[in-house]
């Protein structure tokens, strides 16, 4: 009996082991097409926003990924919703330092959300290279209050950001 659970043993390390040195060695489709080094990562931020305030057009940042930026990726956010379904604040990604802020295409699932109440919308999150644009390199992930008035988010509000494969930025590949 200790013999076959050993082997089960080693055989499910083997296997965990292997699974991550493929996922390790082998570069995302299109960063290999395109020539680029990226690294594949998981790092999940979940942050509980219960009774937080963000003032009239202002922002909290909740994710930084300098020196990198976010090659693949995903943004789960949990808000109050009016009765369309539109969210009380919104997600901004791209580089802040740049000054290239905006909003992806957050899809609303309509399974998991009580339109007037609470909702939940996702986006996948991908860098497309392209110059002067701020899904052209995500490097920052924000939360945004659009309104002329302070926003408080009640209990069970959240927000979480899943990075999957990270790129070294090119002004920092050269240990600038």
């Amino acid at each position: 009996m200790l013999n076959r659970s050993t082997g089960i043993v080693a055989a499910a390390g083997i296997a965990l082991m292997m699974t991550f040195a493929i996922a390790y060695v082998i570069p995302s489709s299109t960063a290999a097409e395109e020539g680029m080094k990226t690294d594949v990562v998981r790092d999940t931020v979940t942050l509980l926003l219960d009774w937080k305030r963000i003032d009239p057009n202002d922002f909290i940042l909740i994710y930084d990924a300098s020196p990198y930026h976010i090659m693949s990726g995903h943004v789960a956010l949990r808000v109050p919703c009016d009765a369309d379904g539109k969210p009380v604040i919104t997600v901004l990604v791209g580089s802040a330092e740049d000054g290239l802020l905006e909003e992806p295409e957050m899809m609303l699932l309509d399974k998991v959300s009580e339109k007037g109440k609470m909702c939940v919308y996702h986006a996948d999150l991908t860098s497309t290279h392209e110059e002067g644009t701020a899904m052209g390199k995500i490097v920052d992930v924000a939360l945004k209050n659009p309104h002329d008035r302070i926003v408080t988010l009640p209990r069970g509000s959240s927000v979480v950001v899943g990075v999957n494969e990270i790129m070294k930025s090119e002004e920092h590949s050269n240990g600038h």
